[in-house]
């Protein structure tokens, strides 16, 4: 059995937002990594960066796999 990591809320008018990504999402891979690989804090050290870096993401919503692109940037 191998962890999971749900996408539990999105802010609106974020980067993520804005490229499509919803709450309840599965994340299957990150930067080409499979998620299960790291630790929830590995994750969200990772989302909250440096401004610029780009972010991949593997999403499985409802059955059907789909991947998002976006840049983080600093939110106000």
């Amino acid at each position: 059995l191998k962890p999971s990591f749900r996408i539990a809320a999105i802010r609106k008018g974020s980067p993520a937002h804005n490229v499509g990504l919803r709450e309840n999402d599965i994340i299957l891979e990150v930067n080409g990594k499979k998620s299960y690989e790291y630790k929830l804090d590995e994750i969200i050290h990772m989302f909250s960066t440096k401004e610029g870096k780009q972010i991949k993401l593997l999403i499985e919503r409802n059955g059907e796999v789909l991947t998002y692109s976006f840049k983080l940037q600093k939110m106000i």
